[in-house]
């Protein structure tokens, strides 16, 4: 578009469509190259009288306003160029860590060792037991011989003792602890039956008949509750 002054205000236009976006004012003269004709706008566009169209103007040396941005391609573009190798890794140079890798397999069992390892420590002592009650105190062991037709027979000094009889005799006693264990020893003499009687400290079976065979010997026991000498047993009539 070129715009004159000289004789008359007047506008050249290459196009329609730019000549038609000029405001109206009255008294400019527009022209059209396009249409290769002239026009006057008094208000509205009409034919203009007049001389002859002059040569056309130079173009404009002003750039038009840029245009709007295109729209995104939606065609992807061509694969790129494969990428270069990798760094060799240089001695002294750290690089930074991989991802890590996969566990592998678990490893075959090992062999047994063969090597005893150290004794274990001691154990702790364990809590000592308490100490029980004394017990009762030992029996003496012996037989003690009593003179013949001894009828005091004293249990309680004399634990086992023997006498010989020739008549009958009741015998008495005093009496041991309780739990203890006594023993009569009595040896026979002549052939007439002596009839033994436990008295005072006895809690016999019954009496005791000698028999009539002499040198035989018969063995009465008896165990003490603290008050009495209670039988245990007795034996027949054995050989001295």
């Amino acid at each position: 578009m070129t715009i004159s002054i000289n004789p008359h205000p007047q506008i050249m236009c290459d196009t329609i469509a730019e000549r038609d976006s000029i405001p109206a004012r009255t008294g400019i003269r527009v022209f059209c190259r396009e249409t290769d004709s002239n026009f006057i706008f008094d208000g509205t566009w009409k034919a203009a009288s007049g001389g002859a169209q002059g040569p056309p103007g130079a173009d404009s040396t002003v750039p038009g306003p840029p245009g709007p941005p295109g729209a995104d391609s939606v065609v992807p573009g061509p694969p790129g160029a494969g990428g270069a190798d990798g760094y060799t890794p240089i001695k002294g140079v750290d690089y930074f860590d991989g991802a890590p890798g996969s566990p592998g397999p678990p490893g075959a069992d090992g062999a047994d060792s063969v090597v005893p390892g150290p004794p274990g420590a001691d154990g702790a002592q364990g809590i000592q037991g308490i100490q029980g009650p004394p017990g009762p105190s030992g029996q003496p062991i012996g037989l003690t011989v009593l003179a013949n037709d001894t009828t005091a027979v004293a249990l309680a000094t004399n634990f086992n003792v023997k006498l010989t009889v020739t008549a009958a005799r009741t015998l008495t006693t005093t009496v041991p602890p309780a739990g203890t264990r006594c023993a009569v020893v009595v040896l026979t003499s002549g052939t007439t039956s002596r009839v033994i009687t436990f008295g005072s400290g006895f809690k016999p079976v019954g009496t005791l008949a000698t028999g009539t065979t002499s040198g035989r010997v018969f063995v009465v026991n008896f165990i003490s509750d603290g008050t009495n000498l209670y039988e245990a047993g007795r034996t027949a009539a054995m050989v001295a």
